[in-house]
């Protein structure tokens, strides 16, 4: 069974990856993100804003913002060459703390995306044409023993190919590597370490000069040293963090599913509870009332929307109860004396607050599973050995219970895994309509607001609860139907 179990768990990966990628592409697909509404608000700084943005990843490419994610997904495994910081340019005092010194820089180009300041959007902004830049970074920040390499971020966004020339300045010594930079989008340049100190005699270097000959403008980004020495590191899952609430996803997500689990829950007790008994009652009394009503109610239950039982059930539970009062909560998961309260108490409050969203989010699931449930036992009750039984002489309840029940549930039990998952993806309107702070509601808020790592890790919670209830309906089915198993070791 642990093999089983194991190796069902193991085939479930490629299908989590496939739901990840497939999510992340869809969150992404306007090509908007949640800093957006920011960008177009002209009283935030727009350093700032690109500061942000930058530091989410989200002016990456789609491809690599996925696998960094997925890489903190998988326990933060992270290989690669430490990159120490040089300068980004988002600081507001980055001008005195880096010694800028401005050559040629009295005149600059407008361009549309930027304010015409030195530091625009949080990068440095090089017109051409004898034009310089000089940087005197704190001490050791140009550092390059033992690096591998000095990389920077650049940008040509004319229609031609220009040169840029990085110069770095030991005393009298220079070292000049000139870029060719071909137009489109931003393009990261590393040049060896070991190029730069041969050039300077071996020593650091201490100033470093941007010039740009001929004519055009050039942006500069992410100056850092790369270490020539390989890393790994390991740390616990990281979802990422909310851009809405400034918090870890987990930390978010942690609360709300724990809230949807018990909801789901509770739900799918008292559907299973309901349906299997009243689904039983009607195969056993085919034809006559209690059938008839049965397949009345179940019939309304499949018809009527969720979201109008909700409305349906609050609009009567203030009726009855009159005077503004209902008999029980309408919003929220506990009393806000709940804290206060003992621990009979608080089961007592929880369940209170659980019983109305339980009740609404069970109604469509008891009337399908219902149904199921009738038409299962009646296909049982007409084959051979059931037929075979009866003629022997056997109690009309011993074949019912003893022979025909036990396989008209293993079509059931097969569909376990995703009810229980559908439970907790449709509580969401349940969640909504009787504030209750379920992950339905939370993924609601982050698609609105466009907090991507929320998003992707409710859709990854949900993935994974979905593949867990198949694997646990699988070991059920297989625990009554021993046949199951034989097929399985066989395969």
């Amino acid at each position: 069974m642990t093999r089983f179990a194991l190796r069902r768990l193991a085939g479930t990966v490629p299908l989590l990856l496939a739901i990840s990628l497939l999510a992340f592409g869809l969150s992404t697909l306007t090509g908007e993100n949640y800093f957006d509404r920011y960008k177009a608000d002209k009283r935030h700084d727009p350093a700032t804003v690109r500061m942000l943005e930058r530091n989410a990843r989200l002016d990456r490419p789609f491809l690599e913002r996925w696998l960094h994610w997925l890489r903190g997904i998988c326990f933060d495994v992270r290989v690669g060459r430490p990159r120490r910081t040089v300068a980004g340019f988002e600081e507001p005092d980055f001008e005195s703390r880096y010694g800028v010194e401005r050559v040629g820089l009295a005149q600059l180009l407008a361009t549309p995306e930027d304010s015409t300041e030195l530091r625009r959007s949080g990068r440095l902004v090089l017109p051409a044409g004898g034009a310089g830049v000089r940087l005197a970074p704190p001490r050791d920040a140009l550092d390059l023993a033992g690096a591998r390499a000095f990389a920077m971020s650049v940008r040509n966004p004319g229609k031609v190919v220009r040169r840029l020339e990085a110069t770095f300045e030991a005393g009298a010594r220079r070292a000049s590597f000139p870029l060719d930079v071909e137009p489109g989008p931003w393009r990261t340049w590393e040049i060896p370490a070991r190029a730069i100190l041969a050039r300077l005699g071996g020593d650091r270097p201490a100033s470093l000069f941007f010039s740009a000959p001929g004519t055009g403008e050039f942006r500069i980004d992410d100056l850092a040293v790369v270490e020539d020495r390989l890393t790994v590191r390991a740390g616990a899952p990281d979802f990422g963090r909310s851009f809405e609430y400034d918090a870890p996803v987990w930390t978010l997500l942690r609360s709300g599913l724990g809230n949807s689990f018990l909801l789901a829950a509770c739900a799918l007790v008292f559907t299973w509870g309901v349906a299997i008994p009243s689904g039983i009652l009607a195969a056993v009394h085919r034809n006559r009332a209690v059938d008839r009503i049965f397949s009345l109610l179940s019939f309304l239950g499949l018809s009527v929307p969720n979201f109008f039982l909700a409305l349906l059930a609050l609009a009567l539970l203030v009726a009855i109860a009159g005077g503004g009062e209902t008999l029980l909560p309408l919003r929220g998961a506990f009393s806000e004396e709940y804290v206060s309260l003992s621990l009979a108490g608080r089961v007592l409050d929880r369940a209170r607050h659980l019983i109305l969203p339980t009740l609404v989010l069970s109604a469509g699931s008891i009337a399908g599973l219902q149904r199921i449930t009738r038409g299962n036992l009646l296909e049982v009750l007409r084959e051979n050995y059931v037929l075979a039984a009866r003629a022997r002489g056997c109690p009309e309840s011993r074949v019912v219970y003893g022979h025909a029940l036990r396989n008209a549930l293993n079509p059931l039990v097969s569909i376990f895994g995703t009810q229980f998952a559908n439970l907790v993806s449709g509580a969401a309107l349940c969640e909504i309509v009787f504030g209750y702070p379920g992950v339905g509601r939370l993924m609601l808020d982050a698609t609105i607001s466009k907090d991507l790592y929320v998003v992707m890790g409710g859709v990854l919670a949900g993935g994974v609860l979905l593949v867990l209830g198949n694997l646990v309906a699988d070991v059920l089915l297989r625990a009554l139907d021993p046949r199951i198993e034989d097929g399985f070791r066989r395969g």
